[in-house]
């Protein structure tokens, strides 16, 4: 018989911490202040369930999958869609601004993006070197659809959803992107791991 345990009244005698998305951080505190806990408080009762139930305390079903599939992938539109409406009103991002080398447009919502990806990696990190390989790295892949536009995978092909957004990966970020007329249009660039990005592409990477 496994022995029990007890999360709240066992010693603490050891230290847990974890990175975290400064907006999902606060996302997940107003919610469970909501039922009067913190995040150290939500995070014990999920251990101390899991303890209890020997598992994950919740079911993971092939009906569980595919609703949060659904979900993730109404996620992702719902980011791509904010990408595009951020050039709505003709405020694309030229080939020079984006690149001084390529010509490619790129939504402001793909260049703050990039720019995040590479503050991330610098401060976070401590590896400008690194910061700069990566999106130098992701800038030259971009580069590569002028000549091989049709190289990402459509998304309509991996999931029934009508769309004309492509993708690819590139240091483990996920490029998504249209073909429009003449252009090669960036839309967002996101890490693969991001949650509902994890949920939908997890077995591809």
């Amino acid at each position: 018989m496994n022995q029990a345990y007890n999360v709240s009244s066992a010693p603490k005698t050891t230290t847990f911490q974890m990175r975290m998305n400064p907006e999902i951080k606060q996302r997940a505190e107003q919610l469970y202040a909501s039922y009067g806990l913190n995040l150290t408080d939500a995070i014990n009762i999920f251990i101390q369930q899991s303890l209890n139930v020997e598992g994950l305390p919740f079911l993971l079903s092939p009906e569980n999958e595919e609703y949060m599939k659904n979900k993730a992938l109404k996620r992702l539109m719902a980011e791509l869609d904010a990408g595009w409406k951020s050039a709505e009103q003709g405020r694309w991002v030229s080939e020079e601004e984006a690149m001084r080398r390529l010509e490619l447009r790129f939504t402001p919502r793909a260049m703050n993006d990039l720019t995040a990806i590479r503050r991330f990696i610098r401060d976070e990190y401590g590896n400008p070197k690194a910061a700069k390989r990566i999106t130098d790295s992701i800038f030259a892949q971009c580069a590569n659809l002028k000549q091989f536009p049709q190289s990402g995978t459509a998304l309509s092909a991996r999931f029934e959803i009508d769309t004309d957004v492509r993708y690819l990966v590139c240091e483990g970020y996920m490029i998504f992107y249209r073909i429009e007329g003449e252009f090669v249009s960036v839309g967002a660039v996101i890490h693969g791991k991001t949650d509902y990005l994890d949920v939908l592409f997890r077995k591809e990477r």
